[in-house]
């Protein structure tokens, strides 16, 4: 835009534009760098390590998809059950078969579960830059209505890896069932490099 004080009409053309352009991308390199190494004091890898985390094997496809597609810098991570280092899934209803509590490590052994598969897809966690957007699933009864904090159990894992980075756009839901009768499904976009 120009920044005459009316418009010139040369927009692309005129010097008050074309001297912005340097300033904006500026800007938006130093904010990257600034929320990359804010955001990552430690590897990801490291974090796994210092927190002590047990991840389950990689969990195979299901089904006719793949676990992890990447496009340009965006991993779409397909939904993920809470898979146990025993290759057991934790099953039942939230407010019926399980409490609350429950549901929490169950949407956290999720996290675990996703982990352990962007970690066999893409080689290393460090290659990951920050979590963007997370679909949480809870198998519940209809009276239950606590899906948000059922789903921090997966939310607060990544920022306990990723800091601020681990910090996403979400999506928490009640289902009437899940595949398996799996108390959790999450599904999430991951932004890499």
């Amino acid at each position: 835009m120009c920044r005459q004080p009316e418009d010139c009409g040369r927009h692309m053309e005129c010097a008050c534009y074309i001297d912005a352009a340097p300033l904006v991308s500026m800007r938006h390199n130093r904010a990257t760098k600034f929320f990359k190494q804010k955001a990552n004091p430690m590897s990801a890898e490291a974090r796994i390590v210092e927190l002590k985390l047990e991840l389950p094997k990689a969990p195979k496809p299901a089904g006719t998809y793949l676990p992890v597609v990447v496009i340009g810098e965006l991993c779409y991570v397909s939904g993920h059950g809470p898979l146990k280092s025993d290759d057991t899934m934790m099953t039942g209803r939230v407010g019926q078969d399980l409490t609350e509590e429950q549901g929490v490590a169950a949407a956290r052994q999720v996290g675990l579960a996703i982990l352990a598969t962007l970690q066999k897809q893409l080689g290393s966690l460090d290659r990951v830059v920050r979590v963007v957007k997370v679909l949480g699933m809870v198998n519940s009864t209809a009276e239950f209505k606590n899906h948000p904090k059922v789903i921090n159990g997966f939310s607060d894992l990544m920022v306990e890896i990723w800091g601020e980075n681990g910090r996403a756009a979400r999506s928490a839901v009640g289902m009437g069932s899940l595949p398996g009768n799996i108390a959790v499904e999450i599904e999430a976009i991951f932004q890499v490099h």
